[in-house]
């Protein structure tokens, strides 16, 4: 989805009126900064309390998972047009491994350019990265997800699945993508400094981690 038709979809759904309205309000409520982070109990009720009503109040319908990450799905009039707006969403490992033409690679060895399997209308397809995104943590905590087959991904609970759920909404038992059944699903400390996403350039924006199909935390 490019800038315009992003653009379109958030000019449905919300007024000039209601957007000056929602930065108002999030102004006069500003989010604390602490060592907790995404732990922090203010932010969450900033989420919890503030903005979701705010949302609400606006006509839209953001949910917030077990986590504490507020979602909000908009859909436009073409089955591709879709804009997921994710608060407090980090992203994954940096060894996570990302299929590749050349084979599989680290998430943090990725550059914008650089090849990449993806999925589109047609299926699978190979398309080049647009984007990168790393984010610095302290005391963060992760999702791992045990797959069957032997995958073990650990990412932060607001990153999207490619079917529009989030990691932290994940259990044992369930699926992860068509191919991947969760083994177990629980939250561990993370012991990297940073976490990293990519964005394909493809129409889900969608890509391979350790052989699931995941989302993207990058807007397009």
């Amino acid at each position: 989805m490019d800038a315009g038709t992003a653009k379109k979809l958030i000019e449905k759904n919300l007024s000039y009126d209601e957007v000056k309205r929602l930065t108002v309000k999030l102004l006069q409520n500003a989010s604390p900064q602490t060592p907790l982070l995404e732990a922090e109990p203010q932010v969450l009720a900033l989420i919890r309390d503030v903005i979701k009503p705010e949302l609400e109040a606006s006509g839209l319908k953001p949910v917030i998972d077990r986590m504490g990450n507020l979602i909000l799905h908009i859909k436009g009039r073409e089955r591709t047009d879709r804009l997921m707006l994710v608060g407090y969403a980090m992203c994954a490992a940096p060894s996570t491994p990302i299929a590749t033409p050349a084979g599989e690679r680290a998430i943090s060895e990725l550059a914008p350019g650089d090849l990449v399997y993806s999925v589109d209308e047609s299926g699978v397809v190979v398309v080049p990265i647009l984007r990168v995104g790393s984010t610095p943590v302290v005391n963060h905590r992760v999702v791992r997800v045990a797959l069957t087959g032997g995958a073990v991904l650990e990412i932060s609970a607001g990153h999207p699945t490619a079917d529009g759920r989030s990691f932290g909404d994940l259990l044992g038992g369930g699926q992860l993508d068509r191919d991947h059944a969760i083994i177990s699903a629980e939250m561990v400390p993370y012991t990297y400094a940073r976490t990293y996403d990519i964005l394909p350039d493809s129409s889900s924006g969608t890509y391979f981690a350790a052989g699931a199909l995941i989302g993207s935390t990058l807007a397009h």
